[in-house]
């Protein structure tokens, strides 16, 4: 059983698709002014983040459902889980090539979505750096939001309140060190940007009533040989490119 079978409820794409749909960009928040979600999105690690990215994706593609073969869309949000202990892991090559048509409404609504967790999951972006993709979260969780009706934007406003206070418990970003890193070797500027990559975390950080006590158990359970062979965003070991 995956995740979101207890998770999101199994309603969620029997409602008509009524959303208005204005272009791309018109139902992704604000792109530069500061609100209370992007405050409650800072200050996690960067597998923290994307977690809460990949899950809300993953509301906004159960919403089609109905109406789209959604099935590499799951997987891709089910990539973007798996590859948290190395980002040279997905490939996101196939979705990078990919246009978003402006219509019909939920097809360039679909495919905005996955392009926004592409972008919080990038490894030429994320993989290098110490900082998180708390804005393309922040993106991707209004434009989710949008195309769900009243009843499912009353329950993912719930779910999101419960998995931010769950990740702010297991995936706080630690202090930054104050050193000169110019003068460091790769091999501690790599362990420095790991500190602030943090633990992998499983999907199922976001379901029961329990927030799992053991991360690393968590994550082997789920991330499983049989799991990263059948995904076909998940580069085998001689795809992978080099560090």
């Amino acid at each position: 059983m995956e995740w979101y079978e207890t998770s999101v409820p199994p309603t969620l794409a029997q409602s008509p698709l009524t959303f208005v749909w204005e272009g791309l960009d018109a139902h992704i928040g604000p792109a530069e002014r500061q609100t209370s979600l992007l405050v409650s999105l800072k200050n996690k690690t960067t597998c923290g983040t994307m977690a809460l990215a990949a899950a809300t994706a993953t509301w906004g593609f159960l919403r089609f459902a109905h109406q789209l073969e959604i099935s590499h869309y799951l997987q891709f949000a089910e990539a973007v889980f798996l590859q948290m202990p190395d980002s040279n892991l997905i490939d996101i090559s196939a979705i990078k090539a990919e246009a978003v048509p402006a219509k019909p409404a939920h097809v360039s609504a679909i495919k905005r979505i996955r392009k926004l967790l592409m972008a919080a999951v990038g490894p030429s972006r994320w993989g290098k750096t110490i900082d998180q993709p708390f804005r393309e979260t922040f993106h991707l969780i209004h434009l989710t939001r949008h195309v769900l009706d009243p009843s499912g934007q009353k329950s993912f406003d719930a779910w999101l309140a419960e998995a931010i206070r769950r990740i702010d418990a297991v995936a706080t970003r630690p202090a930054e060190q104050d050193r000169d890193w110019a003068a460091a070797t790769p091999d501690e500027l790599a362990a420095y940007i790991r500190l602030f990559r943090g633990q992998p975390i499983a999907p199922t950080i976001f379901t029961g009533d329990q927030i799992p006590v053991n991360l690393t158990t968590e994550f082997v359970a789920f991330s499983t040989k049989e799991r990263l062979s059948a995904n076909p965003y998940i580069q085998r070991p001689s795809e992978r490119s080099l560090p």
